[in-house]
C-alpha cells in the first residue's frame, strides 16, 4: 500500500504533491419533505373500529397497556386480536403504587330519610330529604 501525503500550505491543498482544483462553493441539497409519521395518535381500543398497521400505525390503550397495530383489521374482541398477533405491546402497565393518605372529611350531605316511625293516618309525609320513612 502506498502512503498518501496530504498537505495544505497557504490554503493550497495537495495530495502526493499534486494540487487540487480550487473549490469556492459546496452545494448542499435542500431538505426534503418530512417522511410519514410511524404511529398515529393514541386512542382507547374499541370494538368495531378499523385499525391499520401501515404508517401511521394505529396505537391503542387497553387495560392500562399500550399496543401498536401489526396487521390491518376490524376489531371484534381484544383478546382474539391479541392472540392473532394483530397487536404488539409497546408499554406495559406498571405495578399498583401504595395508597396515598386520606383527604379531609367532606361536608355531610342531607339525610336521605327521616327517623323511621310507624305509619299513622292524617300524617303529612314528604319525599324530599330527609324523606319520611315508615
Amino acid at each position: 500500500m502506498t502512503d498518501v501525503i496530504v498537505s495544505a500550505d497557504d490554503g493550497d491543498v495537495e495530495i502526493d504533491g499534486e494540487a487540487l482544483p480550487e473549490v469556492s462553493e459546496i452545494a448542499v441539497p435542500a431538505q426534503g419533505p418530512p417522511g410519514p409519521l410511524p404511529f398515529g395518535a393514541v386512542t382507547a381500543w374499541a370494538a368495531g373500529t378499523d385499525y391499520a398497521a401501515d404508517s401511521p400505525a394505529s396505537v391503542v390503550t387497553f387495560d392500562g397497556e399500550t399496543y401498536v397495530c401489526t396487521a390491518d383489521h376490524t376489531a371484534v374482541a381484544f383478546a382474539a386480536d391479541l392472540a392473532a398477533h394483530r397487536w404488539l405491546l409497546i408499554a406495559r402497565k406498571g405495578n399498583q403504587g401504595p395508597t396515598g393518605t386520606a383527604g379531609p372529611q367532606g361536608v355531610p350531605g342531607p339525610f336521605a330519610f327521616d327517623t323511621i316511625v310507624p305509619w299513622t293516618t292524617a300524617t303529612a309525609y314528604h319525599a324530599t330529604p330527609p324523606a319520611s320513612a315508615v
